[in-house]
């Protein structure tokens, strides 16, 4: 895992040198770290876990990038269930996470 995210932050530092946008399905956490030092402008992140959204807020703070973090239910409602095909099986196995 450590070398996939090492190799994504060589990957984005290499040909993102200008600010761009970074959408992060099924961020959890968002401690990989392959964003620092990169030119993010701003960061999606979505996850159906409300605790790993808690913990990714946390964990981007020190990010100056524009910040969204959303559960993936309340963004299934805003996108009035028009979800991709690729999320479809996930949705419908989707489980309740608590704390």
């Amino acid at each position: 895992m450590r070398r996939s995210l090492a190799h994504l932050h060589d990957v984005v530092v290499r040909d993102f040198a200008r600010p761009f946008h970074f959408l992060d399905i099924a961020c959890g956490d968002a401690s990989a770290g392959a964003l620092t030092g990169t030119a993010i402008a701003a960061y999606t992140g979505i996850d159906f876990s409300e605790f790993a959204l808690e913990l990714a807020a946390r964990n981007l703070a020190r990010f100056t990038a524009q910040l969204r973090l959303s559960s993936a239910t309340s963004w299934m409602r805003l996108t009035r269930g028009m979800i991709p095909l690729t999320l479809s099986g996930l949705v419908s196995r989707s489980t309740t996470f608590s704390r």
